[in-house]
């Protein structure tokens, strides 16, 4: 009979270490599974933060491309320029005077 209870004690210490080394075989492997998503995430950031500064890059260059176009575009034509401005200018004018030119009607209309 003693020796069913040391037995049974060997036994259920032997469980005990088993159980114990499985959890921490277990706690350590989501350590290490949770460590390499923080690693693929941090990636993807950094990944995409370089593709967001070359895309700024192009952008810029685009833009300053398009601007440089402009200038030489109105040094070629500067009388194509002009002439687009004036009859803006032009039509803007006469919008004015027809706008004023309603406004006396406008009220007598409404009775002010």
């Amino acid at each position: 009979m003693p020796w069913f209870i040391v037995v049974c004690v060997v036994t259920l210490f032997g469980h005990a270490h088993i159980y114990t080394s499985n959890q921490t075989k277990m706690l350590k492997e989501n350590v290490k599974l949770t460590e390499q998503a923080r690693q693929i995430e941090h990636d993807e950031v950094r990944d995409l933060m370089f593709a967001l500064q070359e895309e700024r890059g192009k952008n810029e260059v685009v833009a300053a491309q398009s601007f440089v176009a402009g200038v030489v575009d109105t040094l070629n034509r500067p009388d194509h320029y002009q002439e687009i401005w004036h009859s803006g200018y032009d039509r803007g004018t006469e919008v004015q005077k027809y706008a004023d030119s309603a406004k006396p009607e406008a009220t007598t209309q409404l009775g002010f």
